[in-house]
């Protein structure tokens, strides 16, 4: 692996996504804290952020990979002695390390302020959708970069969307789940757990499959 020349490429992406990576990172700590005034504003709170990693996963793929796709970036790559299977490996570093920066801090501040409030039941099902949305971004990033089309990313990027609200559903028919939820002692159940593996599979299942498709690929311009 090219590791003089990969390198480079994820620093440009960071330094491309910086305001970016800022914007979410502020917004998410702040939507943490409106969960501390409670009612309405702690829903709005909750809500808001879990929306901030959501947009951030949407957001990084397009940047960093459709975009510049569009802006016909791939003769700046064919003139570098990069592979493609080098040029995805740079793409998913770059952008992992970006999503988990603002990912992990929102989540940790999150968890902070649900054990400091003694209400930890709530973190295994904030940790299911937390690790739910960053499957969602491997989903993404992984289709943009293996998949030329980019009607076939937004389709793809929609149904991802869509799935979040299976992991809800899923969330919601757990046994006692409420109850644990509110309660002050967090509870890993069997259910939580499995749904943890699950989410976990399709990861794997997904950077299998991108690695696989983009290995095959002869040259930037392969579909």
């Amino acid at each position: 692996m090219n590791r003089s020349l990969i390198v480079p490429l994820i620093l440009k992406d960071w330094y491309f996504q910086r305001a970016t990576l800022t914007i979410l990172l502020v917004g998410g700590i702040v939507s943490i804290g409106l969960t501390l005034l409670g009612g309405i504003l702690g829903v709005v709170g909750i809500f808001s952020t879990a929306m901030a990693t959501v947009v951030l996963g949407l957001v990084l793929p397009q940047m960093t990979v459709v975009n510049e796709r569009k802006q016909h970036n791939e003769t700046f790559m064919m003139s570098l002695p990069v592979t493609p299977l080098e040029y995805a490996a740079a793409k998913i570093l770059a952008n992992v390390s970006m999503f988990l920066v603002v990912w992990l801090a929102i989540f940790f501040a999150l968890a902070y302020e649900v054990l400091g409030s003694h209400h930890s039941g709530f973190l295994p099902p904030a940790t299911v959708g937390a690790f739910a949305i960053f499957v969602g971004f491997i989903t993404n990033l992984c289709f943009a970069i293996v998949v030329r089309s980019e009607k076939l990313w937004i389709l793809t990027m929609t149904m991802t969307n869509l799935a979040y609200g299976l992991v809800w559903v899923a969330l919601y028919r757990t046994p006692n789940l409420g109850k644990q939820a509110f309660g002050p002692v967090a509870v890993w159940s069997k259910d939580i757990l499995l749904l943890l593996g699950l989410e976990f599979l399709v990861l794997t299942i997904v950077l299998a499959l991108g690695a696989y498709g983009q290995a095959r690929k002869t040259s930037f311009l392969s579909t």
